[in-house]
């Protein structure tokens, strides 16, 4: 699915979600990634929502945005609420998501200037 958006400086846009990897500024990155305001972790060792744990949220709660998406993979899941724990108490929103809607959801909350942070995770 092509994602299109007017330019945002300094940003990562999202131009295509497509099965198994994401364009993001004319580059291909895999399932698995985590992008923060003023970075792009490609490398993220969260493979999925089995996988994440309160701990990989640490760089996330450091950026102390306006709102956290989290991407699931193909289909919405939710993760035990205690692993969330960490976004909780330190009073950052979140919504949860499949890949597709987050990533569309990240480019509007991207343009509308907000501090956004995305994770998207593999099935």
């Amino acid at each position: 699915m092509n994602l299109t958006l007017d330019n945002v400086a300094g940003s990562y846009q999202i131009t295509a979600c497509e099965a198994g990897h994401y364009q993001i500024q004319g580059r291909l990155y895999p399932p698995s990634l985590l992008i923060l305001p003023d970075q792009l972790i490609t490398d993220w060792s969260v493979a999925n929502i089995h996988d994440l744990r309160s701990e990989d949220l640490a760089p996330v709660v450091a950026h102390q945005p306006d709102l956290v998406l989290v991407g699931t993979g193909k289909t919405q899941q939710f993760p035990d609420l205690t692993i969330l724990q960490p976004l909780l108490d330190a009073q950052i929103g979140f919504q949860i998501m499949h890949n597709r809607a987050a990533c569309q959801t990240y480019n509007i909350v991207l343009a509308e200037g907000r501090q956004v942070v995305l994770m998207l995770l593999g099935e």
